[in-house]
């Protein structure tokens, strides 16, 4: 992994300030896209982009298009993600990360005593030991 990389894994994280999953869900499917507000910090664009679509259409995106995606989206997250709110998705792409890497090195030790049998010629004959003449018995 490089240093930057590494960096970008290691960012601050903002002071967490837990959210509940259940109070997201019940949020999404009484008020649609208003779920949104309750993780603002994340989630902005999303309201933003449904509230204004949602005038637009009189209301007919906020009924058939950003109700089943707010219910959805509050849903798919994980209690853990909303526990460490606003740095769920952080440390989601962290325990990602350090799961592909700890995979990544699984896979390359498997397969360097392999690598190494193939990169490695095989062991030249060996002629068998000359053996000597007998030597005469002591008289």
């Amino acid at each position: 992994m490089s240093a930057s990389q590494n960096a970008a894994l290691q960012a601050p994280l903002s002071p967490i300030i837990p959210k509940q999953k259940t109070t997201a869900v019940l949020l999404a499917v009484f008020l649609t896209f208003w779920t949104w507000i309750y993780t603002y910090k994340v989630d902005a664009w999303k309201f933003w982009l449904n509230f204004a679509l949602s005038i637009l259409s009189l209301g007919l995106w906020a009924v058939f298009v950003a109700w089943p995606w707010a219910i959805i989206d509050a849903a798919r997250r994980s209690d853990d993600w909303y526990l460490a709110f606003p740095n769920g998705d952080i440390i989601h792409h962290r325990q990602q990360n350090e799961r592909a890497l700890a995979y990544q090195q699984e896979l390359a030790a498997q397969h360097a005593p392999a690598a190494q049998l193939a990169q490695t010629p095989p062991p030249a004959p060996t002629a068998p030991p000359l053996s000597e003449p007998p030597s005469d018995p002591p008289a």
